[in-house]
């Protein structure tokens, strides 16, 4: 894992976390009416971007991050953001409110899903996605700011991404430990779940509804996975300071 450092460092700290096959280059377009405001924490998580580590796990990423939020005194988080993968690992992360102290949270398309025999079929589908990779470029065609070079590691990643890493990337996103991860009622309001309705990950609504009870779940109408961000990437960053705002 690589971690980056964006923004004002005496400012109140955020943390993004990207999702599978992503960067954490491109999670900045999302935050970038805010780097004035905040101090922008970005990993590459394990053999994603420029990290040419194997993922193992999503609790193994938390760790890492949770470690060096501590190592540098960043015991207070103002906003965790976590896509898809990200989500997992985020929700790891806020679960340590003992260490942690996080004012608010957003999950893009959170894969906090459990559903038994589906992992096979995610598994045959991102090998085909490795080898057709437009496939790929053609679902985050509409993110900003998608330069050459951002693409080109997206590509290195999903190339170098072997059978075993795959079976780790698809089981973290279908293994949400809900029950190892307990969260105050207080942390839980100030939790924001964002899907769209076409979201084959909206299915864990239910136990999102089940463990958090306080949180709130946003469903946006016509979009698949991450789709609203992707498609809404300028007025994204409105929303997440919308979301902070509404919790001070």
């Amino acid at each position: 894992m690589k971690i980056y450092e964006y923004g004002n460092q005496n400012k109140s700290k955020i943390l993004l976390i990207h999702g599978m096959w992503m960067t954490h280059e491109m999670m900045l377009p999302y935050v970038d009416q805010l780097m004035d405001d905040y101090h922008i924490i970005a990993p590459d998580l394990t053999g994603h971007g420029s990290d040419k580590g194997r993922f193992e796990s999503a609790q193994k990423e938390a760790a890492e991050i949770t470690d060096w939020l501590m190592q540098n005194q960043m015991k207070e988080l103002a906003l965790v953001f976590g896509v898809s993968l990200g989500s997992v690992i985020a929700m790891n992360v806020i679960s340590h409110e003992e260490l942690l102290h996080t004012h608010c949270a957003v999950m893009e398309g959170a894969s906090l899903t459990r559903v038994h025999g589906v992992e096979w079929l995610f598994r045959a589908m991102f090998r085909e996605m490795k080898k057709h990779p437009e496939t790929i470029a053609n679902l985050y065609a509409s993110m900003p700011r998608l330069d050459a070079d951002v693409q080109q590691k997206l590509l290195d990643t999903m190339a170098n991404t072997d059978k075993e890493e795959l079976f780790n990337l698809v089981h973290a996103c279908n293994s949400y430990p809900f029950e190892e991860c307990p969260l105050s009622p207080e942390l839980q309001r100030h939790l924001f779940f964002e899907f769209g309705n076409r979201d084959s990950h909206l299915v864990c609504q239910k136990a999102i509804r089940k463990y958090y009870p306080e949180a709130k779940i946003t469903t946006r109408k016509g979009y698949g996975h991450c789709g609203y961000m992707f498609v809404h990437g300028k007025d994204y960053a409105a929303l997440l300071r919308s979301y902070m705002e509404k919790e001070k």
